[in-house]
Parts: structure tokens; C-alpha cells; sequence
């Protein structure tokens, strides 16, 4: 499992390159040690080295980190959801812009947000897997 192999390794910083396709998002966390944990849409891998900053033109997500990951799930390759030891999640998810095309998008969920309960809530239903 990709979360024992990141197990206490804080997260340094996320970068995000949303493309002009439907399944074009990819996200990049940053790890202690050189340790990226890549989305590319479907599936989190776990990379070692800063090879993948030359592959997409990566922005850097304005939102602070100092917590380790503490565990990644994900629903039918639909919904992903990355839980911080704050609480934090970062929350991957389909939206429809029109009624022919689905995108993917991903939210910062705190415990302060209007949505957290919900969030949160739907991480833990049963059907969720563990990455």
C-alpha cells in the first residue's frame, strides 16, 4: 500500500495541472525526503526524484502543509480523498459542466468548511477502499 511507504513523511507542498480535457487534472504532493505521491486521473503512484515537474506545466496550490498523510481512499475510480493528520482532506471529484462533459476537480476541505461534515462522511461509507 502506497501509505506505508509515505507512513510520516510530511507533505512539503501540492502542485496541480488541469488540462484542457475532461480526465486531464493531475496533482503532485510534494513528500519529505524527494518523495512526489503523482494522481494522474485515475491512481495515485508513488515516485521518487523531481523528474515529473518537466512533464506538465505545474501551478503550486497556495494552501500550507506540515501534516503527514494518514490515509487515501478512493470510490470506483470516481472520488479519491486524501486525509492529513490535521483532518484536512484533499477531496478529488467529477462535476459536469454541460450536459455532455464530465471534468475533474479537487477541493482543500478543513474542518472549518461548510462541507466538511459531508466530506468527511462519505470518506468512511463502507463501499470506500483503501488505497
Amino acid at each position: 500500500m502506497i501509505k506505508d511507504e509515505i507512513g510520516g513523511k510530511k507533505v512539503k507542498a501540492l502542485y496541480y495541472y488541469n488540462g484542457k480535457g475532461s480526465y486531464d487534472l493531475k496533482l503532485l504532493i510534494e513528500l519529505e525526503e524527494n518523495v512526489f505521491l503523482f494522481f494522474n486521473s485515475l491512481q495515485f503512484k508513488l515516485l521518487h526524484g523531481n523528474e515529473i515537474f518537466t512533464q506538465y506545466n505545474w501551478k503550486l496550490h497556495p494552501v500550507t502543509f506540515d501534516f503527514a498523510i494518514t490515509s487515501i481512499k478512493e470510490e470506483e475510480l470516481t472520488t479519491y480523498f486524501v486525509l492529513f493528520e490535521n483532518g484536512t482532506i484533499l477531496y478529488i471529484y467529477q462535476r459536469i459542466i454541460d450536459l455532455e462533459n464530465w471534468y475533474q476537480d479537487f477541493d482543500i476541505v478543513n474542518k472549518h468548511s461548510s462541507d466538511y461534515n459531508d466530506v468527511k462522511e462519505h470518506m468512511e461509507e463502507e463501499w470506500v477502499e483503501e488505497v
